[in-house]
């Protein structure tokens, strides 16, 4: 196994062991530890990571568009 997968392997499992254990939320501690691992990843690389909640919810490399604003009277 190589060693991105190795930490990646390992957070996951911390998580969830973290967060009691539930059952099937593998996929779940799989995304969030790989996102966090490759945005340290990216960190020590000098390179701008994704947002790991985008990772998460599955909206990675999309951005938000600011709502226009009404002006008062």
């Amino acid at each position: 196994m190589d060693r991105r997968r190795q930490r990646i392997s390992e957070r996951a499992y911390a998580l969830w062991e973290r967060e009691g254990r539930p059952e099937d939320r593998a996929e779940h501690y799989w995304r969030v530890a790989e996102a966090e691992i490759d945005q340290e990843m990216a960190e020590l690389a000098g390179s701008k990571p994704k947002r790991v909640s985008d990772a998460v919810s599955g909206d990675a490399g999309k951005t938000a568009q600011p709502s226009p604003r009404k002006r008062g009277k």
